[in-house]
């Protein structure tokens, strides 16, 4: 008996061992990689307050963590702090690398900063700190690879000191081998780094960023390595801001590294949802979410597909090339990619943007107006509620023209699903002829659609209208011949909630919550008390919407 324990015992020995030995020689090939995101609004006494900088840190910190292989305790994000906070920062990532550095083949340190500074250093508050003592600290951290990203005015000083779950895939990669220091500023030593409102961020880390989700990968490996990244910023940062109230803005770059291959940053194929522009269209192109906000804007060259990394929703995008301007809606779902043709635009006519007189505290005077928008949607619906004292339903339609992806004016219209025996509702018997209850409204229908929140619509709906009860022979309704008697006529005011699911593009399924509203009825056979209701539904939706 104890023979067979001890075989079991030593399996178990050298299941773990093994266990052991994979993790081991997988962190051996791979590399950990940590990063110092910093965002300081405030430049101290004299300065304006900056608008983006702490939300650029955040898209910065958010890109790094989701396709930059960063494990979230290996990056610290770090909000209008003072100097103590600031080198705080480094001395937690001086240890951890310290701690892990033996465990995996390469460690790399990626430092970004947003706010303002100086020819001697960056600003915080009414603290500076050193570009000589920023060095310092990078320097004493044992990283293998440390890359500093500056995103501030005067920032090219900083190149010119001298001394100047697992591991992802893209992470475990031997075919780079880089190491050494990396330095890329957003502006020479004599420039303003400037942002701007329409972008909601500033010009570099903006296009940065664009370029780290996709738009820079010049190689189309799906992995955007430094120089792509460095070179696609660098291009659509000078291009930007050479109309600009503050002039053109050139971004410096610095590097000291030994080795083969480049410092693989991003890795597209990590992000689950996609945007996929087919190799046919170019020229440039405007991204816009549900609320109007400018999410993305690059050139795209003919003959090349390109993949943008992006978050689930529902999109309008403007692509302006040299011959025409044209236009296209599309939803991005989770876990999907969606492939953008040129069949997928129509043309807009009128312009779309003009060039305006900025005021002086204005870096960038450029502004978009958009085209105006309209669609059409439709729906079959099913409406449960009670008239008089019995449960009873409604079919009917709701159909309308979509202004600007938020303002609708349609019809609607209802009728019982079948005509009611007239014990049910009526309060006499009218005639043995005419049995049955016909009861129907309709009316205007005004809706407004609310932001959508990853595949889900949610809107508000009101109909005004007008409706009619009264008696028919027929149990079941007759388009040839159909015959209503004692008919009285009510006015009907309807509001209503909507929530919609998009299964796909034009195609959603939804319910309801509404309240029917009825005006006094003149006639001894019914109550208007008894045609008001709440009322639940479920509907198909197509269009649009």
């Amino acid at each position: 008996m104890k023979m067979p324990v001890v075989i079991i015992c030593l399996c178990m020995i050298i299941s773990v061992r093994g266990r052991v030995q994979a993790e081991y020689f997988t962190k051996k090939n791979a590399i950990r990689r940590f990063t110092i995101v910093v965002g300081a609004n405030n430049g101290g006494p004299n300065r304006e307050l900056l608008k983006y900088a702490v939300s650029d840190a955040r898209s910065f910190h958010s890109v790094m963590r989701k396709m930059g292989g960063v494990f979230s305790a290996d990056s610290i994000l770090v909000l209008n702090p003072d100097k103590r906070n600031f080198y705080s920062a480094f001395r937690r990532i001086y240890h951890a690398v310290k701690q892990k550095r033996k465990q995996y083949r390469k460690t790399e340190l990626i430092f970004y900063y947003s706010g303002h500074s100086d020819e001697e250093g960056i600003l915080l508050g009414r603290e500076k700190v050193y570009y000589t003592n920023i060095k310092e600290a990078l320097k004493k951290i044992s990283a293998d690879v440390r890359i500093a990203i500056l995103d501030s005015c005067s920032s090219g000083a900083f190149t010119r000191i001298k001394g100047g779950k697992k591991g992802l895939p893209f992470l475990i990669d031997s075919a780079y081998d880089m190491r050494g220091d990396a330095f890329m500023t957003s502006s020479s030593s004599d420039e303003t780094s400037q942002e701007s409102d329409r972008i909601r961020g500033s010009f570099f880390t903006y296009y940065l960023i664009i370029g780290l989700r996709g738009a820079a990968d010049v190689s189309r490996d799906d992995r955007i390595t430094l120089n792509e990244a460095y070179q696609y910023a660098y291009s659509e940062t000078l291009n930007r801001t050479e109309k600009t109230m503050r002039g053109a803005q050139h971004p410096h770059y610095h590097i000291q590294m030994t080795g083969t291959g480049d410092v693989i940053l991003t890795d597209i194929r990590k992000s689950t949802t996609r945007l996929v522009l087919a190799k046919e269209i170019d020229g440039k192109f405007f991204i816009r979410d549900d609320n109007n906000n400018l999410v993305v804007e690059f050139n795209k060259p003919y003959g090349a597909s390109t993949q943008l990394a992006m978050a689930q929703g529902n999109y309008t995008v403007i692509n302006e090339n040299r011959e025409s301007i044209s236009q296209s809606r599309f939803r991005l779902n989770n876990r999907s990619s969606y492939i953008l043709k040129q069949s997928d635009f129509l043309p807009v006519k009128r312009e779309y943007t003009e060039v305006r007189g900025a005021k002086p505290n204005q870096n960038f005077p450029e502004k978009v107006v958009d085209p105006f928008k309209i669609g059409g949607y439709g729906s079959i619906l099913i409406r449960f509620n009670r008239i008089a004292e019995t449960r009873s339903s409604q079919y009917g339609i709701h159909a309308g023209a979509i202004l600007n992806n938020r303002y609708i004016v349609g019809l609607g219209w209802f009728r019982l699903s079948a005509p009611r025996e007239q014990k049910d509702i009526a309060h006499q018997e009218y005639s043995a002829e005419y049995p049955y209850v016909d009861f129907r409204y309709g009316g205007i229908l005004f809706e407004y659609v609310y932001k959508r929140k990853g595949s889900f619509t949610t809107t508000t709906a009101l109909l005004i209208g007008r409706g009619s009860i009264g008696f028919t022979e027929n149990k079941a309704y007759d388009k040839y011949a159909e015959d209503v008697h004692g008919m009285k006529g009510f006015t009907v005011i309807e509001p209503e909630i909507k929530c919609i699911w998009n299964v796909s593009k034009y195609i959603g399924i939804g319910t309801s919550l509404s309240y029917r509203y009825v005006s006094r009825l003149d006639s001894e056979y019914f109550n208007h008390t008894d045609l008001r209701s709440l009322a639940v539904s479920i509907f198909i939706i197509g269009g649009t919407l």
